[in-house]
């Protein structure tokens, strides 16, 4: 009854409050609330609410995700005093997250003993309210707090990589259809991959997915609105790369070696 309740009302108000949808890039829509305090002897007791937003504006400054209003789920969880850790709590908060129009719930938790911080973050997939990812790091005196968090917010960004295709390619130059209004920047590097097989149930023979190959690597050199111009860093065969190939954002290290 209480679930219900809170369906309706959440429902009520996403009619109420006007949105505005940019019609250029599909972002990524994420829910962040604030992070729980636990152990004892803690200096600040708002540093869950730093922590949140620090990741907030860093996801923001990313370019590709948008921020869920997070006032709205943390009035339903103070209301409700949910908690992510039960489970039908934790359906009740991503329920809402989902109204309102997100695809991923990040939170965690903040804990404290002696002299060390460690912050917990937990990605949440609210179509199922299944943990997808969790990713911890510790402070030291050596190390601070903003530089821990930062170390978790790369980690966060890389699991929603950049994903495009080849446009066209001239020499060892090609284009992709990602811009600066999708996020991309000078020198990201993109890891190139074409399909070569597809994978079907063996029982209903629906097609789930393809066997992928990695092609090369590129560096982006330059960025236009919606359209990026880039240099090939290695192939794995002369004009392996070509139009219509799957492009997926990557660290330089993550070449295969057959692309070397």
């Amino acid at each position: 009854m209480k679930r219900s309740f809170i369906l309706i009302l959440i429902f009520v108000l996403t009619l109420v409050i006007a949105t505005t949808a940019w019609a250029g890039l599909q972002k990524t829509k994420v829910a962040v609330i604030d992070f729980k305090i636990l152990g004892k002897g803690h200096a600040d007791n708002g540093v869950g609410h730093v922590v949140a937003n620090r990741l907030i504006g860093a996801l923001e400054k990313d370019g590709r995700f948008e921020i869920v209003e997070p006032g709205l789920i943390e009035k339903v969880i103070r209301e409700q005093q949910l908690v992510l850790d039960k489970k039908e709590h934790r359906l009740i908060i991503t329920d809402t997250a989902k109204l309102l129009g997100a695809k991923v719930l990040i939170s965690g938790f903040v804990m404290k003993y002696d002299d060390i911080i460690e912050v917990n973050v937990r990605v949440i997939n609210v179509k199922n309210a299944s943990i997808i990812a969790a990713e911890s790091a510790k402070s030291t005196p050596a190390v601070s707090l903003d530089r821990i968090v930062d170390q978790l917010v790369d980690k966060i960004i890389n699991l929603f990589p950049f994903k495009g295709i080849v446009v066209f390619r001239k020499g060892d130059s090609i284009a992709i259809d990602l811009g600066r209004c999708d996020g991309v920047k000078p020198d990201m590097y993109f890891a190139v991959f074409k399909e070569c097989k597809a994978i079907k149930n063996p029982n209903t023979g629906q097609v789930i997915g393809f066997e992928r190959k990695q092609t090369g690597i590129f560096k982006i050199q330059d960025v236009k609105d919606k359209i990026s111009t880039a240099s090939i860093s290695a192939e794995k065969f002369p004009n392996a790369i070509s139009s219509g190939q799957m492009v997926v954002s990557a660290e330089k290290l993550l070449v295969s070696e057959d692309c070397k």
